[in-house]
């Protein structure tokens, strides 16, 4: 399982999670898929200004987090020119049809439903690939 050499030096992921075990649990993850250029935020306000200020291949993000949301994330995200096209995962407990359209609606590039497998979390990053 895993990525080939080019595509893992070329992808950098940004995870978002305001539980410190969610993110190392994402960290290790990517560490097994091969994934080393990965920077981890504690919430949106962290997250927005590490986008804005670093050049992120994917953002993964929960959706329920304390003041920026994820869906505020991505609105931001999407607001600013330069990063707007940044491809866009929402993690989330949350399976509900309405939830994953909302995501979708806002511009999510996909959604993923926790718990999930590294393999599934590979799925969606692979997605984004050529």
């Amino acid at each position: 399982m895993g990525f080939d050499p080019q595509e893992k030096s070329s992808l950098r992921l940004l995870i978002v999670d305001d539980q410190e075990a969610v993110l190392e649990i994402m960290e290790a993850i990517c560490a097994k898929l091969g994934l080393k250029n990965v920077d981890k935020a504690r919430d949106g306000a962290e997250a927005l200004a590490l986008a804005l200020e670093r050049e992120y291949s994917i953002i993964v993000c929960d959706l329920n987090m304390p003041g920026i949301d994820g869906f505020d994330l991505l609105r931001a995200v999407r607001r600013e020119m330069h990063i707007a096209k940044t491809k866009f995962i929402i993690m989330s407990s949350r399976a509900d049809a309405e939830t994953i359209l909302s995501a979708k609606r806002l511009g999510a590039d996909n959604y993923i439903v926790k718990p999930f497998s590294p393999r599934a979390f590979q799925e969606k990053i692979s997605s984004f690939i050529s």
